[in-house]
């Protein structure tokens, strides 16, 4: 009887020692010089309090992304936001904020993601909290399904001051082209209520530029005065 038990056992466990691996992908950015990217952002929040008064909020905002350089490590990339609307209540208030800026936001990187700088105007597009949160970097060796690789976010003075760590999902089709899905957790390390994120990312598998992004981001404050708030948030590559 234990023979009986033993040799199945036993053809299982060769069988599951010789399964094929599943190769490691290679997620190295390979950024271009000139390339233009067009993004839709969509932000929402639902049941916001703010001087006793219950209010809807909506953002939506479109934005490009332009890489002007390549220089020793260093990605420099000119941000705009071309249009944006915000909604009270479905009420369009965008006039009541500031003007937008014609001038853009200059973005430094490292050639895997990391965040080096951003100097420009600060609106909803290019908040800094925000920016911190799309600061994506990208592993620096070859990544298996089920991995993970994280990203830590300096202030001037060394200190850490947001984290992100990833994980690679695996590889699925977004509509028509061949993606890589990785979920994500943000959190920033200082403030009394400091912000924080979960979501998802998917990048194109050829190019690896990002096609969509679902998150729920928690605490972000966008102009001074204003509460912190829970917010959802859809970012969409535009064709």
């Amino acid at each position: 009887m234990r023979a009986r038990v033993l040799l199945p056992m036993l053809a299982l466990t060769a069988l599951a020692a010789s399964a094929p691996t599943q190769p490691k992908l290679d997620l190295t950015w390979k950024p271009q010089v000139g390339k233009v990217l067009r993004y839709d952002m969509a932000l929402k929040s639902a049941g916001m309090e703010m001087g006793g008064v219950t209010l809807d909020l909506d953002i939506n905002i479109r934005s490009t992304s332009k890489t002007t350089e390549i220089k020793d490590g260093i990605v420099t990339q000119e941000q705009r936001v071309e249009k944006l609307t915000v909604l009270l209540n479905g009420n369009d208030v965008t006039a009541m904020g500031p003007p937008m800026s014609d001038k853009p936001t200059i973005l430094k990187m490292k050639l895997d993601g990391t965040f080096v700088s951003m100097e420009g105007p600060d609106s909803a597009g290019s908040n800094q909290a925000i920016q911190r949160l799309m600061s994506f970097r990208f592993p620096t060796a070859p990544i298996g399904v089920g991995e993970s690789w994280t990203n830590e976010l300096k202030n001037a003075e060394g200190k850490v001051e947001a984290r992100t760590k990833y994980t690679l999902v695996g590889q699925e089709m977004l509509g028509s082209v061949n993606s890589y899905k990785i979920d994500y957790a943000f959190s920033m390390l200082e403030g009394t209520r400091p912000m924080g994120s979960v979501g998802s990312i998917w990048l194109d598998a050829q190019t690896l530029d990002m096609l969509y992004m679902r998150a729920t981001i928690n605490d972000v404050s966008f102009a001074e005065g204003m509460p912190p708030m829970n917010m959802s948030m859809t970012m969409s590559i535009v064709p």
